[in-house]
C-alpha cells in the first residue's frame, strides 16, 4: 500500500476506488491535506486515469505543481474551460462568485459528458477529477439549501455515472455540507481534534477511527470507504512552476475564411 517516491503511493485498486467514489479530505491546519492531494493528482495523471481541474482560492497550487498549466482568474478575467489546468481564484474575494464560477464550469462538463455517454451507448470513456480547495466556501454546511446550489447534489451524486469525480479539501468536516459528504462516499481523514468534527466522523466511520485520528503524524491519513487504510504520504516534490495557459491563436487569412472564423 505504501511505497517510497512519487509513484505507487496508492495501489491501483484504491486509486480507482477514489476516482469512482469521490473524496472528502479533512485534517487540521498544517497536517498535509494539499500535499496528499497533490500526490494523488500526480498519480492520476501519470497513469492517465483522468483529466484534472484544480480550483484553488488559497495559492496552494500555483507555485509548485508543474504537472498542470494554470489560469489566473480575477473579477474581469475570462475562464477558458480546458482540461488539466489549475484555476487560481485567489484574486476573487466573494465566495459566492467563486462558487458560481466553479458551478458553471462543472455544469458545462456535466452536459458534455452526458451527451458523450449517449453517443457511446452507455460507456464512460474519460474521467474528469475536480479538486476544490477551501470546500467549505463551495459546499458549506448550509450552502446546498439554496436553489442555485441544488445542482451540486446532482453533480456529486450522479456525476460519477458519466465520468465526473470530486475531491473536496477542507479543515473541518463539520463545515462541509453533510449532504455532500454522504454523496462522496470516500474520505481521507488526517488529524482531527474538534468535538464537532469527531462527532461527525463517528457517524460516518464509527468510534474507533475517531480515536485513531487524534494520534496521526503529519502526512498520515486514514482512507475510509467502508474499510480503513492507513496511508503515509511523502512530501510532494514539484519539477518546477506550472506554465500559464495561453489561448491558441485563431487562423488568419485564407484558412480563417475557409473555416468561417
Amino acid at each position: 500500500m505504501i511505497c517510497q517516491g512519487q509513484l505507487k503511493v496508492i495501489s491501483d485498486d484504491l486509486l480507482d476506488e477514489i476516482l469512482k467514489s469521490g473524496l472528502v479530505v479533512v485534517a487540521s491546519k498544517g497536517h498535509g491535506k494539499t500535499n496528499a492531494v497533490k500526490v494523488i493528482t500526480r498519480e492520476l495523471l501519470s497513469r492517465q486515469l483522468a483529466k484534472v481541474k484544480v480550483f484553488d482560492s488559497a495559492l496552494n497550487w500555483l507555485f509548485d505543481f508543474s504537472d498542470l498549466q494554470y489560469q489566473l482568474i480575477g473579477e474581469a478575467s475570462t475562464l477558458h474551460n480546458i482540461d488539466n489546468c489549475i484555476y487560481d481564484l485567489t484574486l476573487i474575494d466573494d465566495p459566492s462568485t467563486i462558487n458560481s464560477i466553479i458551478r458553471q464550469t462543472v455544469t458545462v462538463d456535466f452536459h458534455n459528458y452526458a451527451r458523450m455517454k449517449l453517443v457511446t451507448q452507455g460507456k464512460v470513456l474519460n474521467w474528469i477529477v475536480y479538486v476544490i480547495e477551501e470546500a467549505q466556501n463551495i459546499i458549506g454546511s448550509s450552502a446546498l439549501r439554496s436553489r442555485e446550489n441544488r445542482f451540486w447534489l446532482k453533480a456529486i451524486s450522479t456525476g460519477r455515472n458519466i465520468g465526473l469525480s470530486f475531491i473536496f479539501i477542507g479543515q473541518r468536516l463539520s463545515d462541509i455540507s453533510a449532504k455532500a459528504v454522504e454523496r462522496c462516499q470516500g474520505y481521507l481523514i488526517g488529524k482531527m481534534l474538534g468535538d464537532n468534527d469527531l462527532r461527525k466522523l463517528r457517524g460516518i466511520a464509527g468510534k474507533e477511527l475517531s480515536w485513531l485520528v487524534k494520534d496521526l503524524e503529519v502526512g498520515q491519513f486514514y482512507y475510509y470507504n467502508g474499510q480503513r487504510h492507513l496511508i503515509a504520504f511523502p512530501r510532494f516534490h514539484s519539477y518546477g512552476q506550472p506554465e500559464q495557459y495561453t489561448e491558441p491563436e485563431k487562423p488568419k487569412g485564407f484558412w480563417a475564411k475557409l473555416l468561417g472564423l
